[in-house]
């Protein structure tokens, strides 16, 4: 292995990304002015390369045809490359839409997505390329890696020392997400995370010489906002003084995440100028408003830059095919609109006793982000001072104001004004340091790490919780692991605590962090309140044991490692056996489903009890056990109304922990489900009941996949629809949590049979290939309208022959409740990014609206689904067919379904269950 020659620092921006760096040889004679900017090359039009100070936090996805490879190689990276990185990526996004990803680093938060899966750029049409929001992240650093490698070919960046800038607001998710991206393109040989925040005051400290130019002052509070393109980020820094007269820095606090900087001004100003433009059918599509929201950005820069802003800046969108007339469309936005909109809506001038508001999100979630409801960046600015008080809130020396949003004057004189009237008289630091001030303080710690400079002391930013349950105390309760302020790279044992670890089965620990001032010891139980604690992934596995089932005493090691990761461990007592745990970055809070609105949490003490479990247990044994006389079908068949008995709670009322208890119970008797047909119909019921909706509750991946080792086994009693009707019924229940690729498996499996035209259906043996019997056509039709993870042409292709068979009239209430699923707006466990394309689904309205609803029933259902307005552009069908179709639900006597397609409205549970096609388990609900 390599000594490392250089320290280098990368600003991985929601923007631009930056790299400054230091050579270790002359940063010890020269100390932080060793530091230079590097400029990276990159492609500013076809075929011509410039290096520059920033880095576009862009990617260009061309058609195949579109641009020659020629025209897009650099001298460095493939030779035939298949994107472009950096400013022609701009130039060329704003020409060509839906073919350009920005804002990856707002995905990498974002929880209701699979960060690892391809879907940016959002709201591409279907033959764009796409990649997933880590993969993005990693194509900037490869680009910064390979200009780096081609000027300094022998000392490789994989090899040096780098220091990577993450927001200080990233949770745990966030941050391992960006370790996968560095580790994609490989320099995380020598890898060091550093919060934004800190490094932009690494780089004033270092800039100023404070050592030596400090005035006489024993303590200097300063607040650092860091306002990027996605985030914006609070930390407060104590500067004082060490008893040799020394510089001695400590962060008191950081912010919670908030999701929220310049890409949410744009857009603000991309709604007021698409109003202006009077767009057919009251809305751009997504590609073109991405196209209006990177023009709008360019005049927020220029009309906000000072004095000799221009007056007027004109907006154009190209035109893109007949849909809009084939048209460009243009509008003028004025300077006073542009300060008005972003000065006053995102600065606006508030007391320093301002909350944020909470309230529903509104457009600003147009692109699929979950951005912060309140935009007025001030009242958030307050609310972290006083939440950081004790009595009142903290008052700031001194200002630090980082990101590129404070390039502009006239936002640094607007926030600065409204700090003079909290505070009195405060300093503004750093006033032009904005766009690489992160970049050279990553560059700057890097050197702090080898003794040059100052270090920011402080600790870990957040505490770490673990969830526990408290004997006779419904309210959850969790152990702190981590307090606020531990130094990361030491291990912290619980051993004052003791856990019962489950080995050879699923286990879950619910992991909480704060930020807020507490000063809990390790091991400390404390309730769990919403406004202080944030819930982060759980930790889930299945922690495999030589002796099969068990209950192992053991205790809690954890650790924030100095690369920001929080690592966790169960140590056994005694200390012979230790298991890992691991982070289940799919598993985030926000999922497809959700905690009812009563606020009541599903956890394990609404499990069964053991009494509860003791009866169920022989229930079950008596049908699927070694019973000394075989039961009667007939008590196979009431198995679910015995269950109800023995637990003595109607099934409707069990939740989701005494549902996959009983899939526990249930799973052990899948090799006896043959014992007769009733046996195994029974078993298939049973299975679909208490797994579905397959998802919603840690570890069901792994029981799903369970279930899915007996799909390759195929139905025994073939003969008999009993058991073909709940062999359908259970995969149905349960699709939520199969993978694509399982879910292309059933398609396949039921496609034959249902569509002839697509040939004869394969056997799943060749000695059955004459007698074997597939029925229950029905439910077949409504599994295939289930499958949400298939590819959106599958199910425009499905949905074409559904909608054909109900304009013949040989149509039934399966194919509309069919239909519905396929196009739906809002899906209930694929991704939104899944749905099919709103053009597909608007000619589907055309045809539908021209049938006689009234011999078609569910058809006016069907419709509404198809419609249902999201204000997810990326999803929504045009405004006037919109209108044209609430006009004919009115008409035909359906307010409710029409008010769902006008408005962005939540489902009542009735509506949500015919959607579905089942109830939920109890405590859960439809995300909308």
């Amino acid at each position: 292995m390599s000594v490392p020659s250089y320290i280098v620092g990368i600003d991985l921006g929601t923007t631009h990304c930056a790299l400054a760096y230091a050579p270790i040889a002359d940063a010890k004679k020269r100390g932080q002015r060793a530091i230079l900017p590097f400029a990276t090359e990159q492609l500013v039009a076809p075929g011509i390369a410039e290096a520059r100070p920033l880095l576009p936090s862009a990617i260009y996805l061309p058609s195949p045809h579109e641009l020659d490879s020629s025209t897009m190689a650099l001298p460095f990276g493939p030779t035939e490359p298949t994107d472009v990185v950096g400013t022609f990526a701009q130039v060329q996004g704003a020409k060509v839409p839906g073919r350009i990803i920005t804002s990856a680093k707002s995905w990498l938060c974002h929880g209701a997505v699979d960060r690892q899966s391809a879907i940016l750029p959002a709201g591409a049409a279907n033959d764009v390329r796409r990649i997933s929001p880590v993969a993005a992240s990693a194509r900037y650093l490869m680009h910064l890696r390979d200009a780096w490698n081609h000027r300094f070919p022998d000392a490789p960046l994989q090899e040096q020392e780098v220091v990577l800038a993450v927001p200080a607001s990233f949770d745990a998710s966030a941050r391992s997400l960006t370790l996968a991206a560095a580790h994609a393109a490989h320099i995380d040989q020598h890898l060091v995370l550093i919060e934004e925040p800190q490094a932009a005051f690494y780089d004033y400290y270092a800039s100023q010489q404070m050592t030596e130019d400090e005035d006489d002052n024993e303590t200097s509070l300063v607040l650092v906002v860091d306002v990027g393109g996605g985030t914006t980020d609070l930390t407060l820094i104590q500067a004082t003084k060490d008893s040799e007269g020394g510089p001695s820095l400590s962060r008191l606090a950081v912010g919670d995440h908030i999701l929220l900087g310049g890409d949410n001004m744009d857009m603000t100003l991309a709604r007021v100028a698409e109003q202006q433009m009077n767009v057919p059918g009251g809305r751009l599509d997504a590609a073109r408003f991405g196209q209006l929201v990177q023009s709008c950005r360019l005049a927020k820069e220029a009309m906000l830059s000072g004095p000799d802003a221009p007056d007027t800046w004109t907006l154009v969108v190209p035109g893109r095919g007949s849909r809009l007339m084939q048209r460009s469309l243009k509008t003028e936005i004025t300077r006073e609109q542009v300060q008005s909109l972003v000065t006053d809506g995102f600065f606006p001038v508030v007391t320093r006793e301002s909350m944020p508001i909470r309230k529903a999100r509104t457009g600003l979630a147009q692109l699929g982000l979950p951005y912060e409801s309140d935009t007025a960046i001030t009242r958030h600015i307050a609310s972290f001072l006083a939440r950081h008080g004790s009595d009142q809130p903290l008052i700031p020396d001194a200002v630090l104001l980082n990101g590129g949003v404070f390039k502009s004057t006239v936002l640094r004189s607007r926030l600065m004004d409204i700090f003079n009237s909290w505070f009195g008289s405060v300093s503004l630091l750093g006033e032009d340091r904005v766009e690489l001030a992160v970049a050279r303080g990553a560059a700057a710690f890097g050197l702090v790490r080898h003794g040059i400079g100052a270090r920011i002391g402080g600790g870990t930013p957040h505490a770490y919780y673990i969830g526990v349950s408290v004997p006779g105390d419904d309210q959850a309760h969790a152990a702190c692991l981590i307090p606020r302020g531990h130094e990361p790279g030491t291990p912290v044992m619980l051993s004052n605590r003791t856990f019962e670890l489950a080995v050879g089965r699923p286990v879950q620990f619910s992991l909480f962090q704060s930020s807020a001032a507490r000063r809990e010891s390790p091991g400390e139980v404390i309730a769990i309140t919403d406004d202080e604690f944030q819930p982060l992934p759980p930790v889930q596995t299945l922690l495999e044991h030589g002796g099969g089932r068990a209950e192992i005493p053991v205790v809690m090691q954890s650790e924030v490692s100095e690369i920001g990761a929080l690592q966790l461990a169960c140590v056994a007592v005694d200390r012979e056996r230790r298991w890992e745990l691991e982070f289940d970055l799919r598993a985030t809070p926000a999922t497809a489903i959700e905690v009812q609105d009563n606020g009541t949490q599903v956890t394990e003490a609404q499990g069964f009890n053991a009494t509860q479990k003791t009866a169920a247990n022989e229930a079950l044994q008596r049908i699927f056990g070694r019973a000394k006389e075989p039961p009667q079908p007939r008590d196979v068949r009431q198995l679910l109304k015995t269950l109800q008995l023995a637990v003595n709670s109607k099934r409707e009322h069990w939740t989701l922990p005494q549902l996959r208890d009983l899939w526990e119970l249930s799973a052990l008797g899948a090799k006896r489900r043959r014992r007769s047909a009733e046996h195994e119909a029974v078993f298939f019921t049973l299975a679909g009941y208490v797994l579905r909706p397959g998802f919603g509750y840690p570890l069901d991946e792994w029981r799903v996949r369970e279930l899915w080792s007996l799909h390759n086994q195929g139905v025994q009693y073939h003969q008999e629809g009993q058991v073909w009707h709940a062999w359908w019924v259970m995969w149905r229940r349960v699709v939520g949590g199969l993978s694509a690729e399982q879910q292309r498996v059933l398609l396949s499996s039921v496609g034959r049979h249902l569509r002839p035209e697509l040939g004869p259906p394969e056997p799943q043996s060749k000695k059955k290939k004459s007698k074997r019997q597939v029925k229950g056509q029905e439910e077949m039709l409504r599994l295939v309208g289930a499958l949400e993870r298939i590819d959106p042409s599958a199910k425009a292709e499905w949905g074409e022959w559904i909608l054909k068979q109900v304009e013949s009239g040989r149509s039934t209430l399966t194919h509309t409740w069919a239909l519905a699923r396929l196009g739906a707006r809002v899906p209930f466990s694929g991704a939104v990014h899944n749905v099919v394309d709103p053009d597909v689904v608007e000619n589907w309205l055309i045809r539908i609206q021209a049938l006689p609803w009234k011999k078609i029933e569910g058809i006016a259902f069907a419709a509404a689904h198809l419609a249902r307005r999201t204000d997810d552009r990326n999803r929504d069908i045009n405004g006037d067919a919109r209108d044209r179709l609430v006009s004919r639900l009115v008409q035909a006597n359906e307010p409710m379904l029409a008010q769902m397609v006008r408005d962005v409205i939540r489902l009542e549970k009735k509506t949500e269950t015919r959607f579905i096609g089942d109830t939920l388990p109890a405590g859960l609900r439809l995300r909308d």
